[in-house]
């Protein structure tokens, strides 16, 4: 399972919007990713304190999310990664450096499990990088944001769920809506 949490509330968009804005916003994000749809300081950090939704991918081969080069899991280190101008400023050096930086994380963040799936040609909008799955939203999410996600995704095959709360853990269960 690849979980996408978003990082936004929907109703901070006007409910007129249209799909291709949408969509175009959407697609041009870094794709911070985890394996785990149930961390609460995940869904607190990204997803707008539980009002945000996390979207599930089926990543399979042939898609991007199965293409190592673009996809991986962030490195977790003590120390930041080092560089130096020459790296940067050479064509056969350039990239692996910049992905080096890109792919690494503080030790402090490593119960994030996180993985990023990065895409160099910036202002385009992009394919999903799978097949889109499931949507999860938060305990928190508003009934018109669920609606607004339902219609424009529009496809009979993505599963939606919702979040709630245990009763007696600390912890989120899902319900299928």
């Amino acid at each position: 399972m690849v979980i996408c949490l978003m990082r936004y509330c929907l109703t901070e968009y006007p409910s007129r919007m249209k799909w291709g804005y949408l969509k175009k916003k959407l697609k041009n994000w870094e794709f911070s990713l985890a394996d785990s749809n149930i961390n609460l300081l995940m869904w607190a950090h990204y997803a707008a304190e539980h009002k945000g939704m996390c979207l599930e991918f089926h990543r399979i081969e042939g898609t991007e999310l199965a293409n190592n080069q673009t996809t991986r899991p962030i490195s977790y280190t003590d120390n930041h990664p080092t560089l130096s101008t020459k790296s940067l400023t050479n064509n056969t050096t350039r990239t692996t450096s910049q992905k080096r930086i890109l792919y690494a994380k503080s030790k402090h963040w490593a119960y994030e499990q996180e993985w990023r799936h990065i895409v160099n040609l910036g202002n385009q909008s992009h394919p999903w990088p799978a097949p889109l799955k499931a949507i999860y939203f938060g305990c928190k999410t508003e009934e018109q944001d669920i609606y607004l996600v339902r219609s424009i995704i529009n496809d009979s095959k993505v599963k939606y769920f919702k979040a709630e709360k245990n009763a007696t853990t600390f912890g989120i269960t899902f319900r299928s809506i």
